[in-house]
C-alpha cells in the first residue's frame, strides 16, 4: 500500500486501483531520490522546496519485499519545458538525476 508524507505527517491508506475515479491520470511528476532513511528524504524535500514553488512531497511505498521505500518528488509538472528546467537545477545543485514519472 502507499501512503504520504509530508512534514512528518502519515496518511496510510490503500493503494488506489484502476477505478479510483478521483485520481486524476496523467499528471507528470519530477522524481528526484528514493530513500529507504525517512530523514534523508525529509531532508532532500527541503533542499528542494527552497529550489522550487511547485510542491514538494514525499511519497512512500510499502513493499513486502523491500520494506518502504520513500520518494520525493515535485509536482504536479504538466509543461516540458518546467519539467527541463527544473530537472536542470536540481542536476546543477549536485542533488542527483531526476527523471519524469507519470501517474
Amino acid at each position: 500500500f502507499f501512503f504520504q508524507a509530508e512534514d512528518g505527517i502519515r496518511d496510510r491508506s490503500p493503494a488506489r486501483g484502476l477505478g479510483d475515479v478521483y485520481k486524476r491520470q496523467g499528471d507528470k511528476y519530477i522524481q528526484v531520490g528514493a530513500f529507504a532513511d525517512i530523514n534523508s528524504a525529509r531532508e532532500m524535500s527541503d533542499k528542494l522546496r527552497a529550489m522550487t514553488n511547485r510542491p514538494v512531497f514525499i511519497r512512500s511505498l510499502d513493499s513486502a519485499n523491500s520494506g518502504v521505500l520513500h520518494r520525493v518528488r515535485i509536482g504536479p509538472v504538466n509543461d516540458t519545458s518546467e519539467i527541463r528546467r527544473i530537472t536542470q537545477s536540481v542536476v546543477a545543485a549536485n542533488l542527483g538525476s531526476p527523471y519524469t514519472v507519470t501517474e
